[in-house]
């Protein structure tokens, strides 16, 4: 383990943190009629989660393949664990922009919200899956 390395409790307390943020958010946007697939909606959330973490508008290009290839990566057949995933990961990405987060952490931390995304959404971790954190890890 690096010194680097964050630790699992803290990235399950910011998945908990977040989740009535997250909820409220999916409760408004109910509200509205879009014609975004889940793919681009999960887009979406990734998008504001970062932005409302690091208040940077405009991601970087890197972040923006980050964000696509985890996005493209993620299991869309049970959506709530997709979007929650999708807006917590951009939340994370926030956190690593303003220096909160180590960038080496951040495949870590995509898997462990994984993890408490399905949980959450009682999905339990499929053994033979490999988890879209790990799809993406070579980007």
């Amino acid at each position: 383990m690096n010194s680097h390395t964050i630790p699992d409790e803290v990235v399950f307390n910011f998945c908990t943190t977040i989740l009535p943020d997250y909820r409220k958010i999916m409760k408004n946007l109910e509200k509205l009629d879009h014609d975004l697939s889940p793919h681009d909606f999960a887009m979406h959330l990734m998008e504001l989660g970062r932005e409302q973490v690091s208040e940077v508008a405009d991601p970087s290009e890197q972040d923006v393949e980050l964000m696509t290839g985890y996005i493209e990566s993620l299991d869309h057949d049970n959506a709530e664990e997709a979007f929650f995933s999708a807006f917590a990961g951009g939340c994370m990405m926030g956190l690593v922009i303003i220096n909160e987060v180590a960038r080496e952490d951040f495949g870590r931390a995509l898997r462990l919200i994984e993890d408490f995304a399905q949980k959450e959404f009682n999905r339990g971790p499929l053994s033979n899956q490999t988890s879209s954190a790990e799809k993406i890890s070579n980007i």
